[in-house]
């Protein structure tokens, strides 16, 4: 009905709601550190969207910044940065304290999916809808480098996935299928360097999820594969160690959290456990619950 809610974390006891509208496009997202605190979307005006901070506790509002249009997908939270895509091709600063806009550097392509930042937080890399992938210098704002991926409009499904200097960006097909491209940042993380191409069977529908040097695909099929994470300088960094094998229907968004190296939970209509046996290259699936219909 439009709200967004905050939960007792111990207890899952309502602690406040805040109406935000029915076009809302994420949920309450949780800014790391200090006091408890969420960032929320309203979308109530119909035609722009506002950025709101709460406090976590009591949902007390702390600070709101009109966006100036709508927005689809969560910002990044990046130090004492809120930096917010915008579809229209913009990237807006915002500062996470005061909500005080602090500049905008407009990329001039419709922009998809929330930005990833390297590990030293001096380089973003941003998705557009269509073609290209955007590097952007933090400080001060600025295109670095622009990046020619290939991709359809509408087939990037989530944010690249950064492990370590690898970049990963799943992106959908119409054949039903995806594939994954994967970079190797360079040292500073100025420049991302194309190092293979992994077709994917199924669609993926969140940024793929890691654990130390196993990194995780997840299909809407029900095919999953457990990957190493090798070599920057390998010829294919990225080498399965084993699959289950996708069925013709599909079961739906499906994601992952991985528990260990060797573990990852997995929530979809047919939620459960997957273990990763390395030496004998298999997936075991100790329980699994199918959700009704």
């Amino acid at each position: 009905e439009g709200l967004a809610f905050g939960l007792d974390g111990a207890t899952g006891a309502p602690l406040w709601q805040s109406a935000v509208g029915l076009s809302a496009p994420f949920a309450p997202l949780p800014i790391p550190g200090g006091e408890p605190a969420a960032l929320l979307v309203d979308s109530r005006d119909g035609e722009v969207d506002e950025l709101l901070r709460v406090d976590g506790r009591t949902g007390r509002l702390v600070w709101r910044q009109s966006l100036d249009e709508r927005v689809a997908d969560p910002p990044l939270i990046l130090g004492n940065h809120v930096i917010q895509p915008l579809p229209s091709g913009k990237l807006s600063w915002i500062d996470l304290a005061s909500g005080a806009r602090q500049g905008t550097l407009e990329l001039g392509r419709p922009l998809s999916r929330t930005p990833r930042a390297d590990e030293s937080g001096q380089f973003l890399y941003q998705l557009a809808d269509e073609a290209n992938l955007f590097v952007i210098r933090r400080d001060p704002p600025s295109c670095q480098a622009v990046v020619y991926l290939g991709q359809d409009a509408g087939s990037v499904p989530c944010p690249p996935a950064r492990v370590g200097r690898f970049l990963i960006v799943p992106r959908n097909t119409m054949t039903g299928d995806g594939l994954w491209s994967v970079f190797v940042l360079d040292e500073d993380g100025a420049r991302p360097r194309p190092a293979q191409t992994i077709p994917i069977e199924g669609w993926t529908w969140d940024s793929p999820p890691s654990m130390g040097s196993v990194i995780w695909s997840l299909g809407d099929r029900g095919g999953i594969t457990a990957m190493s994470l090798g070599a920057y300088d390998a010829k294919e960094p990225l080498k399965p160690i084993a699959s289950l094998t996708p069925s013709a229907e599909r079961v739906g968004p499906t994601y992952g959290l991985p528990r260990t190296e060797r573990e990852c939970w997995v929530a979809s209509a047919r939620s459960g456990r997957l273990d990763l046996n390395p030496d004998r290259r298999e997936i075991t699936v100790p329980w699994t619950t199918m959700l009704p219909s």
